[in-house]
């Protein structure tokens, strides 16, 4: 779908469609079509499920956005559910998932019905963030955080 400034925003639809609606903000490099492997559609099918994978900027088929943050994906995932015609939901948000996910519950609350977080992922600024992590995590995501052909990239989860 186009975002109003024109950028793509990628996403993919899994579940019946009358199913109760929860979109998924994928860790890292997660992206709209991790709900397709985490959940059969049967199972989604059996449980009522409607699962909407989203590819935040930069990711999969989403274009990137100069100027990212975490409120800036709520809001793309704002205009998602407009279209889509999504009034009530829940958000799932993964890893480094979460802290968008935690940004749509500020930006749409009346919306949320549900917010979940699995192994979510703190600032990465932090310590204690990378306390716990593996070097190759560590790693990982300090690449993440280099500057690249001249413009900063965020660090993964701030906003």
């Amino acid at each position: 779908m186009r975002l109003p400034d024109g950028r793509r925003l990628a996403f993919a639809d899994y579940g019946p469609r009358n199913g109760v609606p929860c979109i998924v903000l994928s860790g890292m490099p997660g992206s709209r079509l991790a709900p397709a492997w985490a959940f059969p559609e049967g199972l989604l099918a059996q449980g009522g499920v409607r699962l909407l994978g989203v590819d935040r900027p930069g990711y999969g088929g989403s274009d990137p956005n100069p100027s990212t943050s975490a409120l800036g994906v709520a809001d793309d995932v704002g205009v998602l559910c407009a279209t889509v015609g999504l009034d009530r939901l829940a958000v799932l948000g993964i890893s480094v998932g979460a802290p968008f996910a935690l940004a749509c519950a500020v930006r749409f609350p009346q919306r949320l019905g549900s917010l979940l977080l699995s192994s979510p992922m703190g600032p990465w600024e932090l310590p204690e963030t990378r306390a716990g992590m593996s070097r190759r995590n560590r790693r990982y995501f300090t690449l993440t955080c280099r500057e690249d052909a001249g413009a900063a990239t965020p660090a993964p989860g701030s906003s």
